[in-house]
């Protein structure tokens, strides 16, 4: 009987071990999405780097309407084809959908339905016959017949541009209703006499050439491909206002107090309206020097439109455009492919770094190296850190020892109020001037001296207890076991996890993790009832997408945890809790 009781105990224990495990590889289980690691790594011609702010935004596939309008309109004065990236993107887009959209209340969402028409009609080549119906009765809710104008407001310049942007989105379209066509285009002839719109005062610049006088000709031109009549005669009439204009704008090209993005908006609508009327119209060649390869790189970075814009200054007044910046949009144009752009973070780069290593993604660790080299100055203990293990996990720190020592070191040479210093601040000098290879009795001795004054007891967060023994072991103090399991164990939400401080007692995955590593440092029990809903809390956090988010899910939008909950951080401790566990 006794064998028997012994035999079943066995047994039960065994079954209770690969439950345990089953539970630990399930959790295992959960790399990060190959697919979204993908998205989440940027590379371009020389530099690389992984990023994570915006993985919402990949995750719903939000993409940039305004950005991705004004690269398929480069596209298309350039000739060149867009990305597979960007093109599947926009395939599998889930921004705000079209009804949305046309509730439109101002100019500004006006261009947002633009730009989103752009988008559509390249995804679909054309616009639906019923979609085009919609869209147009829509949009006549914003037209005064008396008018003959389209408003959102009451103000004279703001219905002109209301107009011509409407217009542009029926040239989109491909059709202006005739009642728009009769009324719109009378209103405008009226408009070309009055000297509220056009004038020849140099002071006025602005007004005639970006706020109304040239936007009413380029709504006539719009209209002039639909009318019956030949309004191309009416734009004629307007050559002594073009001629002057072309000769005001000439004066002020190289006067650096003008807005280069404005300046180019202004000449390439005076070429149009100019070329339409086959008027000839040239610019001073030194112009060039003001949007150079340099400049068209940086605006290439901050807005595509005004890149756009620069281009098409280059196009129309017979520049050459230097192969360099051809190839800077082929290798970069996924950049603008998202709501949001990426971002490098030395901290998240590490943990990218890491976890692509996990999963056998493969990255150029050259350009990652390459992408680092403005970072090197920080004067931040955490980056400079962060940027040491990159190097370490590249095998680049032989010849970078002695910078990031000399970089440390300098903190703590500097800083004459030890009791002011940050514990994770002293963690980072005394790690940094380790992998440095500095001997253990030239690490700063005030660091040494501050700790012995510190009681485990006395401790507030679960941060600081992990940094404040890790710095123990670096300074070869000793430990009470006892009072560190106590203290571990305060920590603890019974039935959850581990929280932060007792405060707020939040429970969550970095908590989680350093007290987890604590007990395994010191051999510490882990009871299994602890162990149990430690397991359950992990497993909650695992993503539909692999990896993990950083404490439970909030609010009702699932995916906007991947904004503010989520990281590559969160993902690499994850994966640590449960290989620490596995081996406990």
């Amino acid at each position: 009987m006794k064998r028997v009781v012994i035999l079943l105990l066995l047994i039960l224990l065994f079954i209770s071990g690969c439950q345990n495990e089953n539970n630990v590889s399930v959790l295992r289980q959960t790399p990060i999405n190959g697919d979204l690691l993908n998205k989440m790594y940027y590379e371009n011609e020389y530099s690389a780097f992984f990023y994570s702010n915006m993985t919402d935004c990949l995750i719903k596939n939000n993409i940039n309407e305004y950005s991705l309008s004004w690269l398929i309109t480069l596209s298309d004065l350039l000739c060149f084809q867009l990305s597979e990236e960007v093109d599947k993107a926009m395939m599998n887009a889930h921004n705000e959908s079209m009804p949305e959209k046309l509730n439109v209340g101002s100019n500004k969402k006006l261009i947002e339905l633009l730009n989103s028409l752009k988008v559509n009609r390249y995804k679909n080549r054309s616009i639906e016959n019923l979609e085009k119906v919609e869209f147009i009765k829509i949009l006549m809710g914003y037209y005064d017949n008396e008018l003959g104008l389209f408003k959102v407001d009451d103000d004279n310049t703001e219905m002109i541009q209301t107009t011509n942007i409407i217009l542009q989105i029926f040239d989109l379209l491909e059709e202006i209703p005739n009642e728009v066509l009769g009324k719109t285009v009378d209103s405008h002839k009226v408009m070309l006499s009055d000297e509220d719109f056009f004038d020849m005062e140099e002071t006025n610049i602005k007004k005639n050439l970006v706020d109304s006088g040239i936007i009413i000709l380029d709504s006539l031109i719009i209209l002039d491909k639909y009318s019956p009549d030949n309004l191309n005669v009416f734009i004629v009439e307007k050559k002594e206002w073009i001629l002057y204009w072309q000769q005001a704008a000439n004066e002020i090209l190289l006067n650096n107090n003008i807005n280069p993005i404005m300046l180019n908006h202004m000449l390439n609508s005076l070429y149009k309206v100019s070329s339409y009327i086959e008027l000839e119209y040239r610019i001073n060649e030194e112009y060039y020097t003001r949007i150079s390869v340099t400049n068209l790189k940086e605006l290439f970075f901050t807005d595509l439109q005004a890149f756009y814009k620069s281009i098409l200054v280059y196009e129309n007044f017979g520049f050459e455009l230097a192969e360099e910046i051809e190839k800077l949009i082929a290798l970069n144009m996924n950049y603008w492919i998202y709501e949001d752009q990426p971002h490098l973070n030395i901290k998240e780069l590490y943990f990218g770094i890491k976890i692509a290593e996990e999963i056998g993604f493969k990255f150029n660790a050259d350009k990652i190296l390459f992408a680092l080299r403005n970072y090197y100055d920080t004067e931040n203990l955490e980056t400079l850190y962060y940027l040491m293990l990159i190097n370490e996990e590249f095998n680049m720190m032989d010849s970078k020892k002695e910078f990031f020592a000399m970089k440390s070191k300098r903190f703590f040479d500097d800083n004459q109020i030890w009791a002011d210093v940050l514990l994770s601040d002293m963690y980072y000098i005394s790690e940094i001037l380790l992998k440095a290879d500095y001997e253990d009795d030239n690490l700063p001795h005030q660091i040494k001296e501050l700790l012995m004054d510190i009681k485990i007891t006395a401790i507030e967060s679960d941060k600081e207890l992990y940094i404040y023994v890790k710095l123990a072991r670096i300074y070869d103090l000793n430990i009470d076991k006892e009072k560190l399991a106590t203290k571990i164990d305060e920590f603890f939400l019974e039935g959850k996890s581990f929280f932060h401080d007792s405060r707020y007692k939040k429970v969550n995955l970095f908590s989680t993790y350093r007290m987890i590593y604590l007990k395994s440092m010191y051999s510490l029990k882990i009871d299994q009832k602890e162990l149990s809903s430690i397991h359950s809390f992990i497993e909650s956090l695992a993503t539909n997408y692999g990896g993990y988010f950083m404490t439970s899910t909030y609010g009702n939008n699932y995916f906007k945890n991947f904004s503010t909950n989520f990281s590559f951080e969160s993902c690499y401790y994850g994966y640590e809790i449960v290989d620490l566990i596995r081996n406990m």
